[in-house]
């Protein structure tokens, strides 16, 4: 067996020892003399099976054996059909949080928070934008904006060859990339036009480098959507988040969209804490993650959700409510160990980002990331269609050599996997530490371009993260927007059905009867310091106005009217209006000329029959843009609309007390009185540095 030494030997010890691990079933096409029965995997066309002739591990030609070995299986694996392509689309990143190397042990001022991670004035100077050719062999990376210069805006005429850049993503048709780009160079917490992150596009080749957006706020995470828009991140709502001492002033920032020309600018949600890493799954819905920090600890609910690519229809059906529901008394622990009660957190993700539909399939793939730290961790495969169980019920993990951030590990560290692309249930892309990899479920690796390939100024605290296959996709269904697009200056409320108060996560205690749900507002934290003031019994909520409450009919529904372009919170009551036991509130919200219903838990995104909710225009009411909106949620009414007037003004409430499917009754409304009190906002800012955000109801 001829050796393999010199340049060639250790090109392969990286490729095939970098990280350590043993061949993995794809080197069971090279038979030793006892094979080992384990199959190929259905992707590949069977090789010849080579026997090699087993040597001592202290034998000379051991480390030569092994290499042919590793590249008979890299052969295997990137012969592959589902590689396609022989290009991807890269950025190198870091954050000042440093590297596993250089700082082991991170800091929500570095970057080295979920919440904090993309702040421009976090971003480390250095990277790029990066094509990479011929990875299957020797990669050849290029530098796609070596040549370019910016075509308009405040920077046109300049070069982006400074600063940092994240979040890449390429168009349907394989021809253009959108990505964040700040031209940040310290790392100082000062929001400015220079240290925030903004849009641009630019084609594959480097020419046409257009900006997108502009202003004193990051913009970041952009994703193509099937109609040619683009769904991104933005600060532009306005708040901040609730649990960060007075020294760091986090931002909020949730989703947005504009036109692929940088116009129609328009918010897609008004949650009130964070939401990151929109994608477009098989469907052409907007799949996200959402910090759903309602009414309860900061740990918790940071999951999958999915929505419709105008922000109407959110979903969280998967992980949104662990065990226990509550702490009180009466609670009952998901598991108790040698005397100490545990939550379902333990053991299962605590945090799911960097989400994307496979293809030609109903799974997801993403990475099982820390609350205290970054985008990256474990990574693990989401099948929706087993129950969940608040814990791992609808969950597999994909590298079991890396524990879950936080639930199984130290929080406050750096970890080894993501930014995974799926190519298919078993094979994916991927960055492992600074490098970017194929891997698949059967524990195979094979490295594609390494951070020591990139023509830029090397430093070991960057990752080359994010790979995109560079070629066309196929583009899913278009939804049409069922909410008033800009323009339109009508701010008529939103009508709400609820089908079944009864159908909630946790079953009410046997007897009780709901008879009115109170709406109540929630106003966004519009000062940087946790606890003040002090709201509420803890340091971490925010004030809450009461704008009246709506009759619960008989089976259980309510049908009514409330205000746009505001977070709502529904509280179940009794008759003597307290709260039920058992009752968990629920976030909500309205879009402009939207009208929706929930039609009960036990409903999937994919099962529920839209012939379920209202039909029924209410007497003197116009129809929503496309008749009723079917906007469930498992595990409770989450937020369903997503417009909030932004100006401090609000909507008196309107009710509807009637049966949902006939009742021959006029509509009798009801003008609340004014509920604000002292909680009451002078102005609710919009964006940055005081800009005053228009209470136009735009999409």
């Amino acid at each position: 067996m001829p050796g393999i030494s010199g340049a060639g030997a250790k090109r392969q010890q990286r490729r095939c020892g970098y990280t350590g691990i043993s061949l993995g079933a794809s080197a069971n096409r090279v038979q030793a003399d006892e094979p080992q029965g384990v199959r190929p995997g259905p992707a590949y066309t069977p090789f010849p099976r080579a026997r090699l002739a087993k040597p001592a591990p202290a034998a000379p030609d051991h480390l030569a054996y092994y290499l042919a070995a590793c590249a008979l299986r890299r052969g295997i694996a990137l012969d592959n059909p589902l590689l396609d392509f022989d290009a991807l689309v890269c950025v190198a990143r870091g954050t000042f949080a440093g590297s596993v190397r250089s700082n082991p042990s991170t800091a929500d001022v570095q970057g080295g928070h979920f919440a904090t991670q993309y702040f421009g004035f976090n971003a480390l100077p250095g990277g790029g934008l990066f094509r990479i050719a011929n990875i299957k062999d020797a990669p050849h990376v290029v530098n796609v904006l070596a040549g370019s210069v910016v075509q308009n805006g405040r920077l046109k005429g300049r070069k982006l060859d400074h600063g940092a850049f994240a979040t890449p993503d390429l168009s349907f048709d394989g021809r253009t990339i959108v990505f964040a780009w700040t031209e940040n160079h310290e790392h100082r917490w000062h929001y400015a036009t220079n240290t925030c992150f903004h849009l641009f596009k630019v084609n594959t080749d480097g020419s046409h480098l257009v900006q997108l957006t502009d202003g004193d706020y990051d913009d970041f995470s952009p994703c193509w959507l099937p109609d040619g828009r683009i769904a991104f991140v933005s600060e532009r709502r306005g708040g901040f988040i609730r649990c960060f001492a007075a020294a760091l002033k986090v931002r909020n920032y949730t989703l947005f969209s504009l036109r692929g020309d940088g116009s129609d600018l328009a918010p897609l949600s008004y949650f009130e804490t964070g939401e990151w890493n929109p994608t477009v799954n098989n469907d052409g819905r907007i799949v996200f993650t959402r910090w759903d920090y309602v009414d309860r600890e900061n740990c918790l609910g940071t999951r999958f959700w999915v929505c419709n690519p105008d922000g109407t229809n959110p979903r969280a059906p998967h992980g949104n409510y662990p065990w226990p529901y509550h702490t009180f008394a009466d609670h009952q622990p998901w598991k108790v160990v040698n005397g100490h009660e545990l939550d379902s957190r333990r053991g299962a993700p605590l945090v799911e980002m960097g989400i994307r539909a496979v293809p030609a399939s109903p799974l997801y793939l993403f990475t099982a990331a820390p609350h205290h730290g970054e985008v990256f961790g474990s990574l693990c495969m989401l099948d929706l269609r087993n129950p969940d169980d608040g814990h791992m019920a609808q969950v597999r993990r994909i590298t079991p050599d890396e524990p879950f951030p936080e639930s199984e590990m130290p929080a406050r560290r750096h970890y080894k996997y993501g930014t995974p692309w799926p190519l298919s249930e078993d094979f994916y892309l991927c960055n492992i530490w600074e490098d970017v990899f194929l891997l698949d479920r059967f524990g195979n690796r094979e490295l594609l371009c390494g951070l020591r390939d990139l023509p830029c100024a090397q430093d070991e605290r960057l990752r080359l993260i994010n790979p995109l296959p560079l070629r066309a996709r196929p583009r899913p269904p278009v939804i049409p927007p069922a909410v008033r697009r800009a323009g339109d200056e009508q701010t008529a409320p939103a009508t709400i059905a609820v089908m079944n108060v009864y159908d909630s996560d946790l079953p009410f205690p046997p007897g009780t009867k709901i008879k009115w749900l109170r709406v109540v507002q929630a106003v966004p934290k519009t000062n940087h310091a946790m606890g003040e003031p002090m709201i509420g019994y803890e340091r971490e909520n925010t004030p809450r106005i009461p704008l009246g409450i709506v009759p619960v009919e008989e089976d259980g529904s309510a049908y009514f009217e409330a205000p746009v372009a505001k977070q709502l919170i529904f509280q179940a009551l009794d008759e003597n209006y307290q709260t039920a036991p058992g009752a968990r509130p629920r976030a909500v919200a309205a879009r402009a000329g939207m009208r929706a219903g929930r039609a009960g838990q036990l409903l999937s995104p994919d099962q529920a029959d839209p012939r379920a909710t209202v039909r029924r225009v209410p007497p003197g009411e116009k129809a929503g843009a496309a008749g009723p909106e079917l906007c469930g949620a498992e595990g409770g009414l989450h937020v369903l609309v997503l417009r909030r007037d932004v100006g401090g003004h609000d909507f008196p409430l309107q009710w509807h007390p009637r049966r949902l499917a006939h009742d021959p009754r006029p509509v009798r409304r009801a003008q609340l009185p004014d509920r604000q009190g002292p909680f009451r906002p002078a102005a609710h800012r919009g964006g940055a540095g005081g800009r005053a955000a228009s209470t136009r109801p735009v999409a």
